[in-house]
């Protein structure tokens, strides 16, 4: 995951961290592990893995909570037959919504984490959550979370 994210990243703002010298391409995976090992020695391969974990357990919360319960609503609200396709559906796609807003900073700052070169730089979690907000305000922990609802709805569904 993080020579994935470094190697998707390398070209913001010109950084040719992950690339070769004045290249502004990410370069291959052996040189940008070369490039986290150097950095970071063997725990940069683990970076953000922190929230990492955390994510998981926020999407799992999130979906298994939110779609039982939804389900009833729809189920009592909406008189959809509990078994039916469009209980189903619908229940899966709201979920799948509440799993991206709850999720979607937590991946902000896991995604900011990889792409660091040097682990821990931030203070940790709190830190780097901090760092974001204060920076770049509260919609930054929000980045891309679209692009999520539209992926969570198709894989929930």
């Amino acid at each position: 995951e993080v020579l994935k994210t470094r190697m998707q990243t390398s070209r913001r703002g010109g950084d040719t961290a992950a690339g070769s010298s004045g290249s502004n391409r990410p370069g291959t995976m052996a040189s940008v592990a070369a490039r986290v090992w150097s950095d970071s020695g063997l725990l940069g391969f683990w970076a953000g893995m922190t929230p990492n974990i955390a994510r998981c357990c926020i999407v799992n919360a999130a979906e298994l909570g939110t779609y039982d319960q939804v389900k009833t609503l729809l189920v009592l609200h909406l008189a959809l037959a509990e078994d039916s396709g469009a209980c189903a559906v619908l229940s899966s796609a709201i979920a799948g919504t509440v799993s991206a807003f709850a999720s979607t900073p937590v991946d902000v700052i896991k995604t900011r984490f990889m792409a660091a070169s040097r682990v821990g730089q931030s203070g940790g979690v709190l830190g780097a959550g901090r760092e974001i907000v204060a920076k770049e305000g509260w919609s930054a922990l929000y980045k891309g979370v679209g692009a999520v609802v539209v992926r969570k709805v198709a894989w929930c569904c």
